[in-house]
């Protein structure tokens, strides 16, 4: 396999539907898409290229020396280690082929030379322990640099003082969640929705939530 196919997969492949490897909101969409059913084109990072960024900067080694030096019951404290290792996320340049691979994908793919708007979802990685992982994070970007920028600050949001808070009450490793990331192009349109496939009124409804433009 090689270095572009690591760090970055089209969401028609199937591995995509390997919740270990891309997360569950990546792997559903990916499940829909080889399904035939219509769905924004798109591409993920997976997991692995968090993971190897986190070690090419010892950021695994250094957050757990701040674990261990910490009370993060102190709410002052976790606030501290969240900004702390938040900033040497955001600081720290992302590794050269992590960064060829979904830059090479940018260019070749359709229509993205045009530098269009693209949207960002961070796609949780998460143990079976746990139902789920009851976070989200989303952005929009255009252009090359901002799009680099947007891969730092999703992965710096898996350390956000809430997160860390959830994982040490749920008596999960800091490190036992990754975070892979959705990235698809953004569409221009006149209105757009959500489906909720049953009701919580009426088990056998749906619900459909409308608005004008991008919902």
């Amino acid at each position: 396999m090689t270095a572009r196919r690591d760090y970055i997969l089209d969401l028609a492949y199937r591995e995509c539907e390997n919740n270990e490897l891309v997360g569950a909101r990546a792997a559903k969409i990916s499940s829909l898409i080889r399904r035939n059913i219509p769905m924004l084109p798109g591409c993920v990072v997976p997991v692995s290229a968090f993971y190897d960024f986190l070690h090419k900067h010892t950021i695994v080694a250094e957050f757990t020396r701040l674990l261990e030096q910490t009370d993060l019951r102190d709410p002052q404290k976790l606030r501290k280690v969240s900004a702390t290792i938040k900033k040497k996320i955001l600081s720290s340049k992302i590794p050269e082929e992590i960064s060829k691979a979904i830059l090479a994908e940018y260019k070749t793919r359709s229509g993205l030379i045009h530098q269009p708007t693209l949207i960002l979802t961070a796609s949780y990685v998460h143990p079976i322990s746990i139902a789920s992982y009851p976070f989200s994070y989303s952005t929009i970007k255009q252009g090359e640099t901002n799009l680099l920028i947007a891969v730092r600050e999703i992965f710096a949001s898996l350390f956000s003082e809430e997160q860390i808070r959830f994982r040490m009450e749920k008596k999960l490793g800091q490190f036992d969640i990754g975070v892979a990331i959705l990235i698809q192009k953004m569409i221009d349109v006149d209105r757009s929705g959500i489906v909720f496939s049953t009701s919580p009124r009426n088990k056998k409804s749906i619900i459909i939530e409308t608005v004008y433009g991008f919902h």
